[in-house]
């Protein structure tokens, strides 16, 4: 998956994976509806059970009898803890493509070599070409295979439809409806999704699943991203959060910090430690880590008794602080719907990029560029109800998930039965 996720092969990761071969195989081979690729990422804690926040809804409430197929890479959790009924690991597909890949894959025809040598040198970066059409054509062969040795199914949801293209040109074939959902931030700002020219569809999904209206526009009227149908549908964990967080009152006490891994979250740590020595009363802090463990960060730093790294999910942390802050991860925006204000961190201007087209107008939202103007920040700090800062979101989340996604899937099942 490479560095921009912390992750590499390795003999590590690949024991992992082979011991994770056998989680829910006997499943493999039930008949199903529907197939769901997702990751063990998506999963918080939610009523003592870990519930994926994209796709249990669905695979429990929906009309289709589903199988969710988790690469378990990150986080691995015992099947005794998670809600879903029919689970698989995807680690039997990602060792056979593995294996595929270096024994049938090795030597093959790439034209139009001379233009990614032109963008490479223009953009300054390097691109392994070579390795990601490997991945493509193992996916795609290997699906095939799987397609043909499983019961296939009539639908297949997943995340991240630009790492399966492989995957979605084999389904696509079959006539099986693909359909993403949306796991984060999506519009101009996001390389994957905004298109200027409108290639063949065989290897893009059929629908899109966005939050809300702002990026159904997106698709319907900015990008060339190739699909029948987007639908805004809100999120099931947003509008849960939101009926359990505390009010709102003008009292700052608490703070969430969402972390974003890498170098970002070094910086963002130094800022929050330097905006405690200038604050005259101490705030409590939870700072919440991604995929980074706590013990890396507390080698580099020395945290105040006021600063603890949260124990429950970043959602839990939103909804029983005052505030959140963080730099540009997608929790700025669902903050917004739980009902809490955000403060976003601009550095070196990535907060404005990539979100000041979604929230920089929003008057619940506060950039800094400094220790002084957090701290001024603070001190002016004025609060507002949990709907009215819900309610200046609803754009980018809209409220209902529930009936929003039941008619979706409904009219899906329709159209998937009649074939």
């Amino acid at each position: 998956m490479g560095s921009d996720v912390m992750q590499e092969k390795n003999a590590t990761i690949l024991w992992t994976q082979i011991k994770s071969i056998f989680y829910g195989f006997g499943n493999f081979f039930r008949k199903y509806d529907a197939w769901v690729f997702t990751n063990s990422s998506e999963r918080t804690e939610l009523e003592g059970k870990n519930y994926d926040k994209l796709f249990d809804y669905l695979a429990a409430k929906g009309p289709l009898k589903t199988l969710l197929i988790e690469f378990r890479l990150f986080k691995q959790f015992p099947r005794k803890t998670v809600p879903t009924k029919y689970i698989v690991s995807r680690s039997p597909m990602v060792l056979f493509e593995e294996i595929y890949a270096r024994l049938f894959v090795r030597k093959f025809e790439l034209k139009g070599t001379e233009l990614i040598t032109q963008i490479e040198n223009e953009l300054g970066v390097q691109i392994d070409v070579t390795s990601i059409c490997r991945k493509f054509l193992a996916q795609y062969r290997m699906m095939r295979f799987f397609l043909w040795l499983l019961p296939a199914p009539k639908v297949v949801y997943l995340t991240v439809s630009y790492a399966n293209f492989g995957y979605i040109r084999a389904f696509k074939e079959r006539g099986i409806r693909v359909v993403e959902m949306q796991h984060g931030l999506i519009g101009e700002g996001h390389y994957a999704y905004y298109y200027e020219k409108e290639f063949d569809s065989n290897q893009f999904p059929d629908d899109v699943i966005v939050f809300g209206n702002n990026d159904k526009q997106f698709f319907e009227e900015q990008t060339k991203f190739p699909l029948k149908r987007v639908v805004s549908s809100g999120r099931y964990i947003i509008d849960y959060y939101q009926e359990k967080a505390i009010e709102n009152t003008n009292e700052l006490r608490s703070i969430c910090v969402s972390l974003q891994d890498g170098t970002l979250s070094e910086e963002l740590l130094s800022f929050i430690l330097k905006c405690d020595e200038l604050l005259p009363s101490k705030l409590n802090w939870v700072i919440q880590t991604r995929r980074t463990p706590k013990e890396v960060y507390e080698e580099q730093f020395d945290f105040p008794a006021n600063m603890q790294f949260g124990t429950s999910s970043v959602y839990e942390a939103i909804a029983t602080t005052d505030v959140h802050l963080t730099i540009y991860s997608t929790t700025a925006v669902e903050s917004l719907s739980i009902g809490k204000p955000t403060v976003l961190f601009d550095l070196k201007g990535k907060a404005t990029e990539f979100l000041g087209k979604l929230i920089g107008d929003n008057p619940f939202v506060q950039l800094v560029h400094s220790p002084a103007e957090f701290v001024s920040y603070v001190q002016h700090f004025k609060g507002h109800s949990l709907e009215e800062i819900a309610a200046s979101n609803r754009a980018n989340i809209q409220d209902h998930y529930k009936t929003q996604m039941d008619a979706y899937l409904h009219t899906l099942k329709n159209e998937v039965t009649q074939k």
